[in-house]
């Protein structure tokens, strides 16, 4: 019985153990700076919460006159309903980026928020987060220049 065949597919498997294994380590032991031109999605996430959830900053030039932010107040129990309603933003946003996933939860949430606080710094923040989002999915959700406008929110 002739064996030859048995020895080449015998090499050939070997070879493939030591390139998946080789490319496993290699993988691992890549420098930081290129693990940093991909950041893990962990990494976007906390990108955009920290970017989504800075505090509204008034412009501040004292040699111009500069419009100022002017935000509706809420009361204790409408800022808490506003809230929780924001953190499903942020949370709709991670999901939104993940691979498959789509904004939809995110612009339903940002939409209520709209819709429920008018004039509020949540509403601000709603529309900012609608205007964060990819064109594509600014058009299949039919998002309105009138969701993105902020200009109501600045008082000479």
């Amino acid at each position: 019985m002739d064996t030859t065949w048995l020895k080449i597919a015998g090499i050939v498997v070997i070879l493939i153990v030591i390139v998946v294994v080789g490319a496993n380590w290699l993988g691992k032991n890549r420098p930081a700076a290129q693990s940093q031109s991909n950041p893990t999605i962990e990494q976007v996430w906390q990108q955009d919460e920290q970017r989504l959830n800075a505090p509204v900053q008034q412009p501040n030039e004292p040699t111009t006159v500069q419009p100022q932010l002017v935000f509706r107040p809420l009361t204790e129990e409408q800022t808490t309903r506003a809230e929780q309603l924001w953190q499903m933003v942020v949370t709709s946003r991670k999901m939104g980026r993940l691979p498959g996933m789509t904004y939809g939860q995110m612009v339903q949430y940002c939409r209520q928020i709209i819709n429920e606080f008018p004039g509020s710094e949540y509403a601000y923040r709603a529309k900012l987060a609608l205007a964060d989002i990819p064109e594509s999915a600014r058009r299949q959700y039919n998002i309105t220049d009138k969701e993105l406008d902020v200009s109501g929110f600045y008082k000479q």
